[in-house]
Protein backbone atom coordinates (compact mmCIF):
# COMPACT_ATOMS: atom_id res chain seq x y z
CA UNK A 1 0.00 0.00 0.00
CA UNK A 2 2.77 2.75 1.06
CA UNK A 3 4.38 1.89 -2.44
CA UNK A 4 0.84 2.96 -4.51
CA UNK A 5 0.70 5.99 -2.42
CA UNK A 6 4.23 6.88 -3.42
CA UNK A 7 3.12 6.41 -6.67
CA UNK A 8 -0.02 8.24 -6.42
CA UNK A 9 1.64 11.27 -4.78
CA UNK A 10 4.18 12.19 -6.95
CA UNK A 11 1.97 12.39 -9.90
CA UNK A 12 -0.34 14.22 -8.18
CA UNK A 13 2.57 17.05 -6.91
CA UNK A 14 3.67 17.33 -10.54
CA UNK A 15 -0.70 17.69 -11.23
CA UNK A 16 -0.26 15.00 -14.56
CA UNK A 17 -2.38 12.27 -14.64
CA UNK A 18 -0.29 9.09 -14.28
CA UNK A 19 1.64 7.14 -16.89
CA UNK A 20 0.11 3.46 -15.94
CA UNK A 21 3.11 1.03 -15.92
CA UNK A 22 2.37 -1.44 -18.80
CA UNK A 23 3.34 -4.70 -17.45
CA UNK A 24 4.08 -6.12 -14.43
CA UNK A 25 7.83 -5.96 -14.93
CA UNK A 26 7.32 -2.48 -15.00
CA UNK A 27 5.34 -2.15 -11.94
CA UNK A 28 8.01 -4.00 -10.04
CA UNK A 29 10.65 -2.27 -11.20
CA UNK A 30 8.86 1.29 -9.92
CA UNK A 31 8.27 -0.48 -7.06
CA UNK A 32 12.30 -1.26 -6.84
CA UNK A 33 13.18 2.64 -7.50
CA UNK A 34 11.03 3.22 -5.19
CA UNK A 35 12.87 1.48 -2.19
CA UNK A 36 9.61 -0.52 -0.96
CA UNK A 37 11.57 -3.52 -3.03
CA UNK A 38 14.41 -5.16 -2.32
CA UNK A 39 16.16 -6.74 -5.35
CA UNK A 40 15.98 -10.38 -3.50
CA UNK A 41 11.99 -9.70 -3.44
CA UNK A 42 11.66 -8.28 -7.34
CA UNK A 43 13.47 -10.86 -8.90
CA UNK A 44 11.39 -13.39 -6.87
CA UNK A 45 8.11 -11.52 -7.89
CA UNK A 46 9.26 -11.45 -11.34
CA UNK A 47 10.07 -15.32 -11.21
CA UNK A 48 6.79 -16.18 -10.01
CA UNK A 49 5.08 -13.81 -12.41
CA UNK A 50 6.37 -16.35 -15.06
CA UNK A 51 4.80 -18.96 -13.60
CA UNK A 52 1.74 -17.48 -13.28
CA UNK A 53 1.18 -14.51 -16.01
CA UNK A 54 -2.85 -14.17 -15.24
CA UNK A 55 -2.14 -13.41 -11.65
CA UNK A 56 0.56 -11.08 -12.73
CA UNK A 57 -1.73 -8.97 -15.50
CA UNK A 58 -4.58 -8.88 -12.47
CA UNK A 59 -2.00 -7.73 -9.96
CA UNK A 60 -1.08 -5.04 -11.96
CA UNK A 61 -4.75 -4.11 -13.03
CA UNK A 62 -5.81 -3.72 -9.13
CA UNK A 63 -2.25 -1.94 -8.28
CA UNK A 64 -3.12 0.79 -11.15
CA UNK A 65 -7.09 0.73 -9.93
CA UNK A 66 -6.10 0.83 -6.78
CA UNK A 67 -3.51 3.85 -7.68
CA UNK A 68 -6.29 6.11 -9.23
CA UNK A 69 -8.83 5.68 -6.87
CA UNK A 70 -5.95 6.98 -4.06
CA UNK A 71 -5.21 9.65 -6.85
CA UNK A 72 -9.14 10.43 -6.99
CA UNK A 73 -9.72 10.95 -3.49
CA UNK A 74 -6.36 12.84 -2.87
CA UNK A 75 -7.61 15.68 -6.04
CA UNK A 76 -11.01 15.57 -4.62
CA UNK A 77 -10.02 16.66 -1.26
CA UNK A 78 -7.08 18.63 -2.50
CA UNK A 79 -9.67 20.55 -4.36
CA UNK A 80 -11.88 20.90 -1.36
CA UNK A 81 -14.56 18.83 -2.83
CA UNK A 82 -16.23 15.55 -1.57
CA UNK A 83 -14.65 12.34 -3.20
CA UNK A 84 -17.27 10.77 -5.39
CA UNK A 85 -17.59 7.23 -4.25
CA UNK A 86 -16.42 4.34 -6.96
CA UNK A 87 -16.97 0.83 -7.43
CA UNK A 88 -15.47 -1.66 -5.47
CA UNK A 89 -12.30 -2.86 -6.77
CA UNK A 90 -12.06 -6.45 -6.50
Amino acid sequence: MHAICVWTLSIASVGAPARNPTSYADLVAWSQDAGVVMEHTAQRLLKEATRRPAGAAAALERAIALREAIYRIFSAVAGGRTPEPTEPMY
